[in-house]
């Protein structure tokens, strides 16, 4: 089964065979609309843009902003 949809501002294909298809298809589009609700910069309503505005005190982060955030600093400090 193939299916795209438009999320985060762009067409996302998955291509998924086999008898469970719909519902693991179902389940991939459910995780990137996780991720586009928690690190969108282009949505208002996300954890990120939140964030970028001081309306989100870093005690309420998620583990997710926590851990993506660690391993930019780790990315850039290993660049730098």
């Amino acid at each position: 089964m193939r299916d795209t949809r438009i999320l985060m501002g762009m067409p996302i294909t998955v291509d998924i065979g086999g008898a469970s298809a719909d519902g693991l298809i179902d389940t991939v589009f459910g995780y990137f609309q996780h991720i586009d609700r928690r690190f969108s910069t282009y949505r208002a309503d996300s954890e990120i843009a939140a964030i970028n505005r001081g309306d989100f005190p870093v005690v309420d982060w998620s583990g997710e902003m926590m851990e993506v955030l660690a391993i930019a600093k780790q990315t850039k400090e290993e660049t730098d």
